[in-house]
């Protein structure tokens, strides 16, 4: 007779482990491959299905259709270049070195600081009532800061003597400001 012998508890505890184990895992992967068969013939919501799609071609109410979106693109580049160009100007304050008559010329010369780049221009801006003389030169690049370089005026371009004022004005691309105004002394 063969008698069959009772397993241990530890074989026993053992065994439900693994099967639970397996179980598990098995339930896992059973939900995996559901969710992932149900993704896949899902299409997104901005898709139409294949069958749906017209391949005829654009009607006069699709061309108006796209015409117009790209007008208003093209509206919509123009408005943020010219917020951006307006914005990206930095403020900047010339300061006055030296101003005064030399000989038969009215000389003025200056500096910017925190701007070094290309392409900016110098305006020596004097008025006295309504009279108004203005000479630009082209601004030079030094070490950190733009130069602006000895403005020449003759002196016989002042139709009267006396005080004036004046204002040193720098422009360019990135950068643009005026002095704080400076009074002179002109003699003709």
């Amino acid at each position: 007779m063969v008698t069959i012998q009772k397993p241990s508890k530890k074989i026993v505890i053992t065994s439900l482990i693994i099967l639970l184990i397996v179980g598990g895992v098995l339930v896992v992967l059973g939900l995996n491959k559901e969710s992932l068969s149900q993704k896949s013939t899902q299409t997104p919501n901005n898709t139409t299905p294949a069958s749906d799609v017209n391949l005829a071609p654009p009607s006069e109410a699709d061309k108006k259709s796209v015409e117009s979106n790209k007008e208003k693109i093209v509206s919509r580049n123009e408005e943020l270049k010219n917020n951006q160009d307006t914005a990206s100007i930095k403020s900047v304050a010339p300061i006055i070195t030296y101003a005064g008559k030399y000989a038969d010329n009215v000389e003025i010369g200056g500096y910017v600081n925190g701007v070094f780049e290309d392409g900016g221009t110098c305006t020596a801006i004097l008025t006295k009532d309504s009279i108004k003389i203005s000479e630009q030169v082209n601004a030079v690049k030094n070490v950190n800061s733009m130069d602006c370089p000895a403005i020449v005026i003759p002196a016989s371009k002042f139709s009267s003597g006396g005080e004036w004022s004046l204002t040193l004005e720098y422009s360019s691309s990135t950068a643009g400001g005026n002095s704080e105004p400076r009074k002179i002394t002109v003699s003709p």
